[in-house]
């Protein structure tokens, strides 16, 4: 290529994006004339995963195949590609001969790379490990702070009057809480971050200021009191608290507002306006500095971290990975001397670079690898990006969606003329029905005044400043404006349930937990053994918890990502509730065995456990549990707690029941006896301290299931990006801003933003809520775009003042878009 072409795919759900990355990798390497190792590195890929970089790969390398053995779709690949079947069958051996050079990774694969090549100017060892778990790191530089109390006890003291003073945390030991505050702020914290000047009588002083601004304009508000709006002015008082006059709304308004009709010259009104500016400015001083000041105590402690952090990572030969090593290409980059050494490790050997999921891409990232990439398009190479701006879910990660439209302005490669953007509007994954759906309800977020007006409004909440509500509508109008898709899938094949739940948090979970194990238990018996993929997608780890174990109470396996706690499955509940039993006697494991699946009667509901203490028939079941106990009692002081576990299973013939009404439970059983025995080789074989280990954490314990198995999925929406289902159900939807006043950073200071700010600062915090719901809005759409043929959706609408949870948005799309016809109402 002579001239440099940067191109853009702008590629919705199911658009076959990892076809188009392919296909252009092999258009890329048909443009050389000579298959060799020089040429086949000079194309480099970029995917967001390894397991979306071998993906690639095996793609790649999949279509060669097809050319090169001349099939009907290789011969189709060869025409798109311009690439011959002699040309393919070389390229195979190039690749699979060098397959290091085969250029298919991850952005942190490369940086990491770039990190490495300057090791010697930044001072890394050349066997440098590299750590993705920050956590491990922070916690030995916290701990080294810890040992150093007296010598550091005036940042100590300043750390944890800060921490009680927001989070209004007590207690004898906030150490581990106020360990996890400063652990999540760690990343906000650089060199150029500000320490706030902690004097105190300053603020004394400006509090004196901000009294007498106010009495200067009570003064004058006493004089023309009759001529103003005395429903602005309610219950001012000449000695007013500082916390009660910042939230007075007579400050929000212009001065010709608090005037009644008709009334106050125009000298009044100017008189008015000197002493409410004045105290305006007070009010915004004093609110700038108490923003800084409430955080300010973390700054120090966290960059005294930090140095503690680099200390352990120089002296053990570590390197951070994620952001920490792009901070440092970046810093690096930001030097004279370093360009050059990037051109001549790196730029003189690429040509080409693509990108996948490029919206979840960081600015540090970006920037890091600006210098390259400009590198490369002034030798006459090419950029080519695919991404989703509706599907950027990782902004918590640093992914910044606005990159990709500011490459296609002059912001960034100004000298390149040939930049193109393409749209593909086809789905390859849901059926026509599914689609369709998708393309209604989602058309008025591509209307911006209907964003602005309708949707900002409710998840924003009406003291967000008007110009907030625009960015907001003209950022999600820009996301869904190229929304529509035509099907590929042109069979009438498909289903759409939704269902509308109402109510406090308890009711919603118990209607939704009713039609969800109904419909899931439908599903799951018409798919079962037809490799039909069943998930359920949720936002939290907590909410797969919750679900998984209401599909065991169905006896329906289940695979989740973090894999499931013992404490999932009723049956080894059961199992430890006898033990309890037997060694204390207490109704409560009683109770516990008994709501479990062990009797022969079946599982004992808390309807029917009340209905037994009515009717006189849970003596039967309590006589029942005794019968069992008399049986197991001899061996309580004879049996390890390990061989005591084998002889409750005898006893309740669980070893034939595991193999089949009680089936899905059989590996956490399995599980259970692995950790009883790791347990009881450790500690011994006391009974007592072996159920002290299960009442103190045990049940935390984990079990993986394999992902070959027959069984409903749980993943989080994150993970299952980029995946596709038959049948997806979505049980909650009332998903909301997760800070109301967050910690950040801003002019190099960190600020708290809680509900006390100045207009500035109203706009940053705003402007953060205004992303994360725009995040939420994109975490829906990645959601119910997974199914392929049925999808199950609950509009989860909880009884909230103020900001609404995603729920009440989608409830609105949903009328707005016409598809009512599609609801059910939960009673």
């Amino acid at each position: 290529m002579d001239h440099p072409e940067i191109i853009g795919i702008k590629a919705s759900a199911g658009s076959g994006k990892t076809y188009q990355l392919s296909l252009r990798y092999l258009k890329l390497l048909s443009s050389f004339q000579k298959q060799s190792r020089e040429n086949l590195s000079r194309i480099v890929a970029i995917t967001f995963t390894n397991k979306a970089a071998a993906e690639m790969k095996e793609r790649i390398l999949l279509f060669l195949k097809e050319i090169a053995l001349k099939t009907s779709h290789g011969g189709d690949l060869s025409e798109k590609t311009g690439i011959p079947p002699a040309s393919a069958r070389e390229w195979i051996d190039v690749i699979i001969l060098n397959y290091s050079d085969f250029q298919v990774r991850t952005i942190d694969s490369l940086l990491f790379a770039i990190l490495k090549s300057l090791s010697f100017e930044l001072g890394i060892k050349s066997d440098s490990d590299v750590v993705f778990n920050m956590e491990n790191v922070l916690e030995q530089g916290f701990d080294v702070l810890l040992t150093n109390l007296k010598k550091e006890k005036l940042l100590w003291d300043s750390a944890i009057t800060t921490y009680l003073e927001i989070d209004a945390k007590d207690g004898f030991y906030p150490e581990p809480y106020l360990k996890k505050r400063l652990f999540k702020l760690y990343p906000k914290i650089d060199d150029g971050t500000k320490v706030p000047d902690m004097d105190v009588t300053k603020l004394k002083k400006l509090e004196e200021e901000l009294k007498s601004a106010y009495e200067e304009f009570y003064s004058v508000y006493k004089e023309l009191k009759t001529a103003l709006n005395g429903s602005i002015f309610r219950n001012l008082s000449k000695d007013i608290e500082l916390e009660k006059l910042i939230e007075k709304s007579f400050l929000e308004k212009d001065t010709p507002e608090l005037f009644k009709k008709n009334k106050g010259s125009d000298e009044n009104k100017e008189k008015l306006k000197n002493v409410l500016d004045s105290l305006k400015n007070k009010v915004k001083e004093y609110l700038d500095v108490m923003s800084t000041l409430k955080v300010g105590g973390y700054v120090s402690f966290l960059k005294r971290l930090k140095k503690s952090v680099d200390e352990i990572c120089r002296r053990e030969g570590i390197i951070l990975g994620g952001d920490e090593w792009s901070k440092r290409v970046l810093d690096e980059m930001e030097k004279k001397g370093t360009p050059p050494l990037i051109y001549a490790h790196f730029a003189s050997k690429f040509s080409h670079f693509l990108f996948d999921e490029f919206q979840d891409t960081s600015r540090i990232q970006w920037n890091g690898l600006y210098v390259l990439l400009e590198d490369v398009l002034s030798q006459g190479g090419s950029l080519f990006l695919v991404g989703d701006t509706k599907q950027a879910i990782f902004r918590w990660r640093g992914g910044d969606w606005s990159i990709f439209n500011e490459i296609f302005e002059e912001i960034y490669f100004p000298c390149v003329e040939n930049k193109k953007t393409f749209v593909l509007d086809k789905n390859y994954r849901s059926y026509s029905h599914l689609v369709e759906f998708f393309n209604k309800l989602f058309e008025p977020l591509s209307n911006e005044d209907f964003v602005r007006d309708k949707i900002a409004p409710l998840c924003l909440g009406q003291k967000s400043p008007h110009k907030i509500y625009k960015e907001f509508a003209k950022e999600v109008s820009s996301a869904f404006s190229k929304h529509e898709q035509n099907p590929t899938k042109t069979e009438k094949k498909g289903k759409i349930n939704i269902y509308q739940v109402e109510g406090n948090k308890e009711e919603i979970q118990a209607k939704v937990k009713e039609v969800f194990i109904r419909e899931i238990k439908r599903v799951w018996d018409e798919n079962s053994g037809k490799d039909s993929k069943i998930a359920v997608l949720v936002r939290s780890h907590v909410e797969a918890e919750d679900i998984a174990s209401w599909l065991f109470e169905l006896n329906i396996p289940v695979v989740t990502e973090k894999g499931l706690k013992l404490e999932v499955s009723g049956v080894v509940k059961g199992i430890l509730s006898l033990l309890y039993y037997l060694y204390t006697k207490k109704e409560v494991f009683l109770y516990g065995f008994l709501a479990s699946n062990l009797l022969k009667n079946g599982p004992l509901n808390e309807d029917r456990l009340l209905r037994g203490w009515i009717d006189g028939s849970f003596l039967n079941w309590e006589q029942e549990v005794d019968n069992i106990c008399k049986k197991l009692r001899p061996y309580i002081n004879r049996r390890s707690p390990y061989e005591l576990l084998w002889e409750v299973m005898q006893t309740l013939s669980l070893f034939e029941r595991l193999d089949s009404d009680l089936a899905s439970h059989k590996p956490f059983v399995e599980r259970l006896l692995e950790v009883s025995h790791d347990f009881e080789v450790k500690e011994g074989p006391s009974l007592a301290k072996y159920l002290e280990f299960w009442e103190t954490g045990g049940l935390e314990e984990r079990i993986s299931l394999p992902e070959n198995i027959d069984a409903v999925r749980i993943l989080t929406i994150h993970k299952a990006k980029g995946l596709e289902f038959s049948v997806v159900f979505i049980p909650f939807t009332d998903w909301r801003i997760k800070n109301k006043a967050p910690i950040d950073k801003h002019n190099d200071q960190l600020v708290y933003l809680s509900s006390n700010l100045s207009e500035e600062l109203q706009n940053v915090k705003y402007t953060l809520w205004a992303k994360e719901i725009q995040e939420l809005l994109n975490l829906f759409y990645v959601a119910i775009t997974r199914a392929e043929e049925e999808l199950h959706l609950f509009v989860t609408c909880t009884k909230d003042k103020g900001l609404k949870p995603i729920s009440h948005i989608v409830k609105q799309l949903i009328k707005e878009a016409g598809v009512e016809d599609l609801v059910k109402v939960v009673e």
